[in-house]
């Protein structure tokens, strides 16, 4: 009988201590501690440019002979938040020549003798600033090879990827740079070109992510 109630109480002091481990674990997992950084969102930005005339063309001339010239100078400005951007370019779309009647069936090339000047002001310069630093970004020869027309502003500069480079990177919004486009008829246009006339879409475009 001795031997079972010996067998019996070691028994239970294994218990004890099993339970006793189990308490001693359980407590154990009672002391914790957290650091949290909640609330995490993500959000892509966006690009916006405007320009202080949007909805009606600038040049709007008719009548012309060689040597007239009209300029017009472009407030753009941007309003986008993107984190970084490849910066704004200018290029030409959708210019069309049309052949006047008084050379009816003669190839229609007013484009070509209408001679381009841009040129960009520097930043902080508007349209408004009364004596402008200006720097030429498209006229003959400048970019290398240009010459210097209508037609071949919008045949060498087509799109974003081979536009005209103003070196304006955007940093801070709303940000404002002015350019200022010359165009003229020159002087040497042949006399076939009575009653010819060209319409081009002017158009400045900014990326990112690219």
């Amino acid at each position: 009988m001795t031997g079972k109630l010996q067998v019996v109480s070691f028994a239970a002091f294994v218990a004890v201590l099993l339970v006793s481990g189990l308490v001693l674990t359980t407590s154990r997992a009672a002391f914790t501690a957290q650091t949290v950084n909640d609330n995490n969102s993500f959000a892509a930005g966006s690009l916006a440019l405007t320009h202080d005339a949007p909805t009606s063309a600038r040049f709007n001339a008719s009548g012309w002979v060689p040597g007239d010239s009209a300029t017009e100078c472009f407030d753009v400005t941007y309003n986008g938040d993107a984190s970084s951007n490849s910066g704004v370019r200018l290029f030409a779309a959708n210019l069309t020549d049309v052949d006047g009647a008084a050379d009816a069936g003669a190839a229609a090339t007013l484009s070509d003798d209408l001679d381009v000047v841009v040129d960009v002001y520097a930043a902080g310069e508007t349209c408004a600033t009364g004596v402008p630093t200006a720097t030429t970004v498209y006229t003959s020869g400048t970019p290398v090879g240009s010459d210097g027309t209508l037609g071949g502003f919008a045949a060498d500069h087509t799109g974003y990827v081979d536009g005209i480079d103003p070196s304006w990177t955007p940093a801070g919004t709303p940000e404002t740079r002015a350019f200022r486009i010359q165009v003229t008829l020159g002087a040497d246009t042949a006399n076939d070109a009575q009653g010819d006339s060209a319409t081009v879409d002017f158009v400045w475009e900014i990326q990112a992510g690219v």
